[in-house]
């Protein structure tokens, strides 16, 4: 003997994209009872058809769309429940209709089918920690938008202008050896000035060493940013020696929303949804992903960045991240700086020569005059005395005229002039480090897409089938399930959870 019970609004679906999940008969039982229902008693059976003969006035039949059926056997045992959808119902005569139908494969064999371990495409997890799922969703993403900049200033005490001499800037009559700065071995000492408020005396020193004739005892003339370099103290320029270069790190919170919008889903927090961008403010830059700051001193909710900095000529600063990607410093991922300008200086061709030949003139006078002795005594009318006179004379006047030459040439300009000076003296030759995310209204829709279809995992495993209070998406590839489940039917739920299918544990609302 057949029994059929017809229902009405179940949360069921032919295409299965949907489907209501139960864990236990129990569960699954108690669902269909608390329906609106109808039973037809004494059906007969056409299955091989696909309908039911059914005894009642079809009109009363109409509004149901949903149905199971199960068999009783002489002896009062009942068979298994089949669910299935109801296709239509059709008029034999006024008592008589028949009653077509699907069985559904999910709602009758749910019970019967063993979970095993497959290749899960997508699903909801379990374990939403940050990092954990980079899989790419091959999603649009479009431009990112800043949602937060930090600056690190690079002269936030403006500048030095460094002289490197072999002279004392001081006194530049007393010449000086070489010195170490930031571990570099340099030709000659450093004099530094207040690229401000110390620019005459600069200039007056400059002139001093341009005009005792001493051009050439300078190297380099070049700009440094003030907290790089000390000066021995306030009565001299001069700037200490030192052996190191300078270290800085700098610590920044991680990016927690995305443009305002608070995300539901983890995955949202990790590229390429949020990124950080550190900038020279020069044209280069590097990208990172947030997630890989771990490990840190800073700890796992802050981004860590160390900064090397030392003066040289052309000085640069160097930036990168630290605890990023299992190093403690990824020199991959470097930015610098724009190197800082160097400077030109004018040469005096007359007062060089004249440092340079002072004492061969002075011994040119005493020569000629000791020829010109000489040769007077042995010329007739010409005594020595004469002699020396007209000798030394000579020899000057010679010198005088390669000297003469000298005084005629212009001001010669010694050195370089390089580096980028518009950033530097407008104090823009720094470090940007900007946050990225997505805009808000795109966070908003990437993550109501998480929260309905979870994240793509790509794993062999045992999906999450039950893992959720409301629903679990599952998407698998060549899924292999087993079950005693008759093959057609078996099929057809291996072929849902294939093309994706969501287990709804409560109503599909």
């Amino acid at each position: 003997m057949y029994t059929i019970q017809l229902f009405q609004n179940v949360d069921a679906e032919r295409s299965y994209d949907n489907v209501r999940w139960f864990t236990s008969q129990g569960a699954q039982e108690s669902y269909f009872s608390g329906l609106s229902n109808q039973t037809i008693n004494n059906a007969t059976p056409f299955i091989y058809d696909g309908y039911f003969l059914c005894r009642g006035n079809i009109e009363d039949y109409r509004n149901y769309g949903y149905m199971r059926f199960w068999y009783t056997d002489n002896a009062g045992n009942q068979k298994k429940k089949v669910y299935c959808f109801i296709d239509d119902v059709k008029y034999k005569n006024q008592d008589v209709f028949e009653l077509y139908f699907t069985v559904d494969s999910f709602q009758t064999y749910m019970l019967d089918l063993e979970i095993g371990t497959c290749w899960v495409e997508r699903e909801h997890v379990t374990d939403d920690t940050i990092g954990n799922y980079l899989q790419d969703e091959g999603l649009g993403i479009g431009e990112l938008k800043c949602n937060r900049t930090e600056q690190i200033d690079t002269t936030p005490n403006g500048y030095y202008v460094v002289v490197n001499a072999t002279v004392n800037m001081d006194d530049p009559s007393v010449n000086v050896s070489g010195g170490i700065y930031n571990g570099i071995v340099s030709a000659g000492q450093w004099y530094a000035y207040d690229y401000v408020s110390e620019m005459s005396t600069f200039q007056e020193d400059l002139a001093a060493v341009v005009d005792g004739g001493k051009s050439d005892a300078i190297i380099s003339i070049f700009l440094v940013p003030k907290q790089l370099i000390s000066r021995y103290g306030d009565d001299t320029h001069r700037v200490q020696e030192s052996q190191t270069v300078n270290t800085d790190n700098y610590y920044y919170s991680k990016q927690t929303t995305l443009d305002g919008y608070t995300p539901s889903n983890n995955k949202l927090l990790t590229y390429p949804y949020v990124a950080i961008r550190i900038s020279n403010n020069n044209g280069v830059f590097r990208e990172l992903r947030q997630e890989c700051f771990a490990g840190s001193e800073a700890g796992p909710n802050q981004v860590i960045f160390r900064m090397l900095s030392g003066a040289n000529s052309g000085v640069s600063f160097m930036l990168m991240p630290s605890y990023y990607n299992g190093t403690v410093v990824d020199f991959r991922y470097a930015v610098e700086t724009a190197n800082y300008p160097n400077f030109q200086w004018t040469n005096n061709p007359y007062a060089t020569w004249l440092n340079q030949n002072s004492l061969s003139l002075a011994s040119n006078v005493v020569s000629g005059a000791v020829q010109g002795g000489t040769a007077g005594s042995v010329i007739p009318g010409i005594g020595t005395v004469g002699g020396a006179l007209v000798g030394g004379f000579t020899s000057a006047l010679s010198s005088m005229i390669s000297g003469y030459s000298y005084m005629q040439k212009p001001l010669e300009a010694r050195g370089t002039q390089s580096g980028n000076i518009l950033t530097s003296i407008a104090q823009l030759n720094e470090f940007k480090v900007e946050f990225l995310t997505l805009p808000y209204e795109q966070a908003r829709s990437i993550d109501n897409y998480f929260t309905r279809y979870g994240y793509k995992v790509n794993r062999y495993k045992v999906p999450n089938t039950a893992t959720r209070s409301d629903f679990n998406f599952v998407k698998t590839s060549d899924c292999n399930f087993t079950g005693n489940i008759p093959h057609k039917y078996l099929s057809e739920i291996l072929n849902a959870f294939n093309k994706g299918v969501t287990l709804w544990h409560k109503g599909f609302n």
